[in-house]
């Protein structure tokens, strides 16, 4: 019964896990599909969304 107990917690973490990897996954495609504008002023690059 306890290894089935570890076997089930560790399933669970790696979903945590999986699940962190997934939002962080949609919040770079979001960021991949916006338009941006590039300016360039006093030697540095801004780039904005628009």
């Amino acid at each position: 019964m306890g290894n089935l107990q570890v076997q089930l917690q560790l399933a669970l973490l790696e979903i945590e896990r999986l699940k962190r990897e997934n939002d962080d996954l949609r919040s770079k495609l979001k960021m991949a599909n916006q338009d941006i504008a590039v300016g360039y002023r006093g030697g540095s690059i801004t780039i904005y969304s628009v």
